[in-house]
């Protein structure tokens, strides 16, 4: 009987050994690969709007195909209206990127920077935050 479990005790560290293993690759797999898009930032296109016209902010992915990118707006402050938002896909530098382009109309003037929006860029998420804009 002593055997048998001395046995059973050395495979279950092993397979824990193995287990800790696969998540120390997984996550370094994810810090390395997945820096490249924390920088990303959505931009006007303009510094200056004026009220009550579309304002264009574009958010351009490099390397990423379009079929492989989700953004949503959650919740915009008050006076901020999103009117319609466009995805395509582009060549940068050679390679298949992904632009999108979101329309927003403001009611005041003033200074505004629009809250961060989720984003499922390939396999993992960020949070993209935009440049603000005078109105």
């Amino acid at each position: 009987m002593e055997k048998y479990r001395t046995r059973t005790k050395k495979q279950l560290s092993f397979r824990l050994l193995k287990f800790f293993i696969f998540l120390f690759f997984i996550c370094l797999t994810q810090n390395l690969f997945g820096q490249s898009y924390r920088n990303l930032r959505i931009k006007p296109v303009s510094s200056i709007g004026f009220t009550n016209t579309e304002c264009e902010f574009v958010l351009e992915i490099p390397n990423m195909k379009s079929s492989r990118v989700r953004t949503t707006i959650q919740n915009l402050p008050e006076g901020i209206h999103l009117v319609s938002s466009q995805k395509e896909e582009i060549l940068l530098n050679n390679q298949k990127s992904t632009r999108i382009t979101y329309f927003f109309v403001f009611d005041k003037p003033g200074k505004y920077t629009i809250p961060p929006i989720p984003a499922f860029i390939g396999y993992y998420n960020y949070n993209i935050r935009f440049n603000s804009i005078e109105i």
